[in-house]
C-alpha cells in the first residue's frame, strides 16, 4: 500500500477539475431475500473522494428509484433547493423520454 499522503495527493490531482461524483447502480427487479428475510429497501452512499465537494447516488430496487447527496456543507449550503433542482431535471428527462418514445 501507498503512504496516506501520497494517495491523498494522487486522488486529488486525478479529481482536478471535477465538482460532482455521480454512480447510477441498478438495483434488483424484485426484492430479495437474506437468511429468510425480506430486504425492503436499499439505500446508497457515495464517500466523497479528495477534493470532490459533492457525491450522488442514483439507484434502483424493486421498481423503487431513489437519489442520495452526500455534500459539504459549503457546496450544497441549501439541501431542499439541491434536491428540488435534482427532482426537477429528473421530471425534463421523464418528458423527453417520453417524447422519444412516442415518435418511435
Amino acid at each position: 500500500y501507498l503512504p496516506e499522503q501520497w494517495t491523498k495527493n494522487i486522488f486529488q490531482r486525478a479529481n482536478c477539475n471535477a465538482c460532482v461524483a455521480i454512480s447510477n447502480n441498478r438495483g434488483y427487479k424484485d426484492k430479495i431475500h437474506m437468511n429468510g428475510m425480506t430486504v425492503e429497501s436499499a439505500h446508497g452512499f457515495l464517500p466523497l473522494p479528495p477534493g470532490i465537494p459533492i457525491g450522488v447516488v442514483v439507484q434502483s430496487y424493486a421498481g423503487v428509484m431513489s437519489l442520495s447527496v452526500t455534500a459539504e456543507k459549503w457546496a450544497v449550503p441549501d439541501p431542499d433547493k439541491f434536491l428540488r433542482w435534482c427532482l426537477d431535471e429528473y421530471s425534463r428527462l421523464l418528458e423527453t423520454a417520453a417524447k422519444l418514445e412516442k415518435s418511435q
